[in-house]
């Protein structure tokens, strides 16, 4: 199975949030892969940079030890964003979306907003 997390996945990995379970954490554990998408590191980025966010100490270990791996946002997934309906407005998560659709992957979020998109999905 390939995986793609959500924003708040990561967020959540590198602050020990109790959401992740350890049932969890061998679903991923068991991936073929685990995608971190640009624009969730485009995400943290900007809300560093605003003061909504302080970088967890734990974020690139977090990354590592999973052995996530960086995923692009290819032409095949901006041009699936065009056609999503407008369930959720904000742009990375739509992006995430579209994102999980193409490359076929499974969308992990915490946001049950996400779900009621047609793309596969593990809700946290």
């Amino acid at each position: 199975m390939k995986l793609l997390l959500d924003t708040n996945i990561l967020l959540w990995l590198a602050a020990g949030n109790l959401r992740i379970t350890q049932d969890f954490l061998q679903t991923l554990d068991e991936a073929e892969n685990v995608f971190v998408s640009d624009i969730s590191l485009l995400e943290i980025s900007i809300k560093i940079s605003v003061g909504k966010l302080v970088r967890p100490s734990s974020f690139a270990e977090v990354l590592q030890k999973l052995g996530t791996e960086k995923l692009p946002i290819s032409s095949s997934a901006l041009d699936i964003i065009e056609g999503l309906p407008l369930l959720h407005r904000d742009p990375f998560d739509r992006t995430l979306v579209a994102q999980a659709i193409a490359e076929n992957a499974t969308l992990v979020t915490g946001d049950k907003q996400l779900t009621e998109y047609a793309v596969k999905s593990i809700l946290v």
